[in-house]
Protein backbone atom coordinates (compact mmCIF):
# COMPACT_ATOMS: atom_id res chain seq x y z
CA UNK A 1 0.00 0.00 0.00
CA UNK A 2 1.12 3.32 -0.95
CA UNK A 3 -0.04 6.68 -0.52
CA UNK A 4 -1.87 9.01 -3.25
CA UNK A 5 -2.30 12.65 -3.74
CA UNK A 6 -6.08 13.19 -3.93
CA UNK A 7 -7.26 16.83 -5.57
CA UNK A 8 -9.02 18.79 -3.23
CA UNK A 9 -10.94 21.98 -4.74
CA UNK A 10 -9.94 23.68 -7.93
CA UNK A 11 -7.53 25.67 -9.35
CA UNK A 12 -4.46 27.17 -7.90
CA UNK A 13 -5.81 26.91 -4.38
CA UNK A 14 -6.63 23.52 -4.92
CA UNK A 15 -5.18 21.65 -1.59
CA UNK A 16 -3.71 18.17 -1.28
CA UNK A 17 -4.42 15.38 0.87
CA UNK A 18 -2.95 12.01 1.33
CA UNK A 19 -5.30 8.66 0.28
CA UNK A 20 -4.49 5.76 0.94
CA UNK A 21 -4.02 2.95 -1.90
CA UNK A 22 -2.20 1.55 -4.50
CA UNK A 23 0.33 3.39 -6.05
CA UNK A 24 1.28 2.55 -9.36
CA UNK A 25 4.10 0.77 -10.37
CA UNK A 26 6.87 1.51 -13.34
CA UNK A 27 6.81 -0.59 -16.28
CA UNK A 28 7.77 -4.29 -16.09
CA UNK A 29 11.25 -5.15 -14.77
CA UNK A 30 12.19 -1.50 -13.49
CA UNK A 31 12.30 -1.25 -10.10
CA UNK A 32 14.42 1.86 -10.07
CA UNK A 33 12.94 5.26 -10.87
CA UNK A 34 13.76 8.66 -10.65
CA UNK A 35 10.88 11.62 -10.19
CA UNK A 36 10.60 13.62 -13.05
CA UNK A 37 8.56 17.27 -12.63
CA UNK A 38 6.55 17.19 -15.71
CA UNK A 39 3.54 19.02 -15.38
CA UNK A 40 1.51 21.61 -12.98
CA UNK A 41 -2.02 20.28 -11.09
CA UNK A 42 -3.44 23.61 -12.11
CA UNK A 43 -2.51 22.95 -15.89
CA UNK A 44 -4.65 19.47 -15.51
CA UNK A 45 -8.39 18.83 -16.10
CA UNK A 46 -10.76 16.74 -14.98
CA UNK A 47 -11.42 13.68 -17.34
CA UNK A 48 -8.76 14.95 -19.96
CA UNK A 49 -6.01 12.88 -20.89
CA UNK A 50 -2.78 15.25 -21.34
CA UNK A 51 0.01 13.72 -23.51
CA UNK A 52 3.85 15.23 -22.74
CA UNK A 53 7.03 14.68 -23.78
CA UNK A 54 9.72 14.49 -21.56
CA UNK A 55 13.68 14.15 -20.80
CA UNK A 56 15.26 11.25 -21.84
CA UNK A 57 12.48 10.63 -25.18
CA UNK A 58 9.77 9.42 -22.56
CA UNK A 59 6.42 10.33 -23.79
CA UNK A 60 3.30 9.62 -21.29
CA UNK A 61 -0.03 10.93 -20.21
CA UNK A 62 -1.24 12.30 -17.42
CA UNK A 63 -4.83 12.18 -15.98
CA UNK A 64 -7.08 13.93 -13.63
CA UNK A 65 -9.63 11.47 -12.66
CA UNK A 66 -11.91 11.80 -9.24
CA UNK A 67 -9.03 14.09 -7.88
CA UNK A 68 -6.57 11.56 -8.42
CA UNK A 69 -3.57 12.09 -11.09
CA UNK A 70 -2.69 9.11 -13.04
CA UNK A 71 0.68 8.98 -15.67
CA UNK A 72 0.78 5.78 -17.97
CA UNK A 73 2.36 5.28 -21.38
CA UNK A 74 1.50 7.91 -23.87
CA UNK A 75 0.35 5.09 -26.71
CA UNK A 76 -1.67 2.04 -27.10
CA UNK A 77 0.68 -0.87 -26.86
CA UNK A 78 -1.74 -2.66 -29.16
CA UNK A 79 -1.23 -0.41 -32.12
CA UNK A 80 0.08 2.81 -30.88
CA UNK A 81 -2.23 4.81 -31.25
CA UNK A 82 -2.34 8.11 -29.01
CA UNK A 83 -4.19 7.95 -25.98
CA UNK A 84 -4.63 11.70 -25.97
CA UNK A 85 -7.27 10.96 -28.47
CA UNK A 86 -9.04 8.59 -25.39
CA UNK A 87 -11.66 8.47 -23.29
CA UNK A 88 -11.65 7.73 -19.44
CA UNK A 89 -14.31 5.74 -17.81
CA UNK A 90 -13.48 6.98 -13.97
CA UNK A 91 -16.49 5.34 -12.35
CA UNK A 92 -15.97 5.89 -8.43
CA UNK A 93 -14.83 3.55 -6.44
CA UNK A 94 -12.43 1.64 -8.66
CA UNK A 95 -9.26 2.59 -10.56
CA UNK A 96 -10.37 4.45 -13.71
CA UNK A 97 -9.82 2.77 -17.11
CA UNK A 98 -8.55 4.45 -20.16
CA UNK A 99 -10.45 3.54 -23.82
CA UNK A 100 -8.47 3.27 -26.77
CA UNK A 101 -9.76 6.04 -29.23
CA UNK A 102 -8.80 3.61 -32.08
CA UNK A 103 -10.61 -0.28 -30.89
CA UNK A 104 -12.61 1.57 -27.43
CA UNK A 105 -9.82 -1.77 -25.62
CA UNK A 106 -10.09 -0.82 -22.15
CA UNK A 107 -6.85 -0.65 -19.50
CA UNK A 108 -6.92 -0.29 -16.00
CA UNK A 109 -4.54 2.70 -15.16
CA UNK A 110 -3.49 1.63 -11.48
CA UNK A 111 -2.07 -1.91 -13.13
CA UNK A 112 -1.89 -1.43 -16.88
CA UNK A 113 -4.27 -4.37 -17.44
CA UNK A 114 -5.83 -4.89 -20.50
CA UNK A 115 -9.77 -5.62 -19.41
CA UNK A 116 -11.22 -6.39 -23.28
CA UNK A 117 -9.97 -8.97 -25.45
CA UNK A 118 -8.01 -10.04 -27.82
CA UNK A 119 -5.51 -8.00 -26.29
CA UNK A 120 -2.83 -9.16 -24.47
CA UNK A 121 -0.45 -5.89 -23.60
CA UNK A 122 -0.15 -4.25 -20.97
CA UNK A 123 -0.07 -0.25 -20.60
CA UNK A 124 3.18 0.83 -18.87
CA UNK A 125 2.09 2.75 -15.53
CA UNK A 126 4.17 5.00 -13.70
CA UNK A 127 3.94 6.23 -9.80
CA UNK A 128 3.11 10.01 -9.27
CA UNK A 129 3.93 12.73 -6.59
CA UNK A 130 2.60 15.60 -6.23
CA UNK A 131 4.42 18.79 -4.82
CA UNK A 132 2.44 21.68 -4.45
CA UNK A 133 1.48 22.63 -7.90
CA UNK A 134 4.35 20.53 -9.71
CA UNK A 135 3.64 16.85 -11.17
CA UNK A 136 6.50 14.63 -10.79
CA UNK A 137 6.44 10.87 -11.96
CA UNK A 138 8.77 8.17 -11.41
CA UNK A 139 10.35 7.28 -14.45
CA UNK A 140 12.99 4.37 -15.52
CA UNK A 141 15.93 4.85 -16.33
CA UNK A 142 16.17 8.95 -16.07
CA UNK A 143 19.46 10.21 -14.15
Amino acid sequence: MGIMKRLIGWGRRARMTAVVGAVPTAAPGNSEVTFVRCARVSDLHAGEVKQLRLRGGHEIALALVNGVIWAVEAYCPHEGWPFKWSEIDGEEGRAPHLLCGRHGWRFCMDTGDVLDPPSFDRMAVYPVRVDGDDVLVGLPGVM
